[in-house]
């Protein structure tokens, strides 16, 4: 073995012995391990303050130098054409520092943007062109997907520069792209038959992103539009996620949004996945019905919001439908239950909760016919029909009628 490669070993062998894997490190040592995402978000906004404020104080006195805003604009153009096109503007007379060998790498358009407007920024912080080379790494980041590097950028902007007047841009790009990884309307499925598989459970791979995209937005958007879009975003985020807790604080979120923007165009959308927040609460024929009661009426609201338009009306049917089906299925399921109680030939025997024979099959006989009135061509109906058939014939006073009378005989 040749001498430099024995002069490696002991240094190898050093480095194996104090190397772990991140995985096997004692999570005491991690000073974020204690923290939840609020806390983690709360501290991140606390070192952005920071950093925001020396910024803005450094920038306020900062001598205004032709030359650094004439490069932070050469800059700006160049991101900015890249991002629009692929390919940066022709370059003028002494700016060849602008045309960086990476290219070869292909990497996307937008990637490459986002580095150019991070070296402009990083290289001119006070030139005039600031805001624009920030603007370009929120729209950057948010048209190749990256969330976190989205809500980054756009913290900085809102924090650094707040009088930028393409701020508004900026976060319809945030928005835009927070709305489109979070994909909710292909997540929801009203022709599943399992409540559990009615709305897709979201993975954990940029949820915590999203959601601070759209509380963030819901703090700083304008009300017409970037806000209550937001407002809806967050309570999808907490729909999506399956927990218990949080599906009641969507389902109240979905609520404040109503309270808020009665009158906004997205009030429809907002009663349905409010409704929705019900529906994914329900756990089959044999729990509690009452949040499919609940359901119902809030889609009633949304038929009305609704106001005859047709692909609206077909969305309040759908949901209809589907409430419908379970309904028929509760009360056929309890029709049978209180069937199965009576026992032939003992009826003189009083059942352990003191319900003779025919008191079981009154209630029975009436969850059949519930289920016949709520939807007589469904198939549930059909059994509940032959299945009513099948049991004694109700006593007049059962079905409403007066009793004939008996006959006096004769004197």
């Amino acid at each position: 073995m040749s001498r430099p490669a024995l002069t490696l070993l002991p240094i190898l062998a050093l480095v194996l012995l104090v190397w772990r894997p991140a995985h096997t490190l004692d999570a005491s040592k991690n000073p974020a391990a204690d923290l939840n995402d609020s806390e983690i978000e709360e501290q991140y906004l606390k070192l952005v303050l920071e950093d925001a404020a020396k910024y803005r104080l450094a920038r306020s006195h900062h001598v205004s130098d032709p030359a650094d805003d004439q490069a932070g604009a050469a800059y700006a153009t160049q991101a900015q054409s890249m991002l629009a096109t692929g390919a940066p503007q022709p370059l003028e007379s002494g700016t060849h520092w602008l045309a960086p060998q990476w290219w070869i790498f292909s990497p996307p358009k937008s990637k490459r943007a986002w580095w150019l407007g991070g070296d402009g920024f990083a290289a001119h912080p006070y030139s005039k062109a600031a805001g624009t080379l920030l603007g370009v790494q929120v729209a950057a980041a948010a048209e190749y997907g990256d969330l976190t590097s989205t809500h980054d950028a756009l913290f900085r902007l809102w924090f650094f520069l707040p009088d930028y007047g393409g701020l508004p841009v900026a976060m319809e790009a945030a928005t835009a792209a927070a709305e489109k990884a979070q994909d909710f309307t292909t997540a929801i499925d009203l022709e599943q038959e399992d409540p559990r598989q009615v709305i897709r459970i979201s993975s954990e791979s940029g949820a915590s992103s999203i959601r601070k995209i759209f509380r963030f937005m819901v703090l700083h958007g304008d009300r017409e539009s970037i806000a209550p879009r937001s407002a809806l975003g967050l309570a999808r985020a907490m729909l999506r996620s399956g927990d218990k807790d949080e599906i009641w604080q969507a389902r109240r979120e979905y609520e404040r949004f109503c309270e808020t923007y009665p009158t906004h165009p997205l009030i429809f959308a907002a009663l349905c996945e409010r409704a929705l927040s019900y529906l994914v609460s329900y756990r089959g024929t044999k729990f509690e019905v009452g949040v499919l009661f609940s359901a119902a009426g809030i889609i009633d609201q949304a038929e009305i919001e609704a106001k005859g338009d047709v692909p609206k009306t077909k969305i309040v049917e759908a949901y209809r439908k589907r409430i419908r089906f379970w309904l028929q299925d509760r009360d056929l399921d309890v029709a049978r239950w209180y069937r199965d109680r009576v026992t032939p030939g003992l009826g003189w025997l009083m059942s352990p909760s003191g319900i003779a024979d025919d008191g079981w099959l009154k209630a029975a006989r009436y969850f059949f016919r519930e289920v016949i009135r709520r939807d007589s061509s469904s198939p549930q109906a059909r059994i509940a029909a032959r299945e009513l058939e099948e049991l004694p014939p109700p006593t007049a006073d059962e079905l409403g009628k007066p009793l004939t009378p008996t006959p006096v005989p004769a004197p």
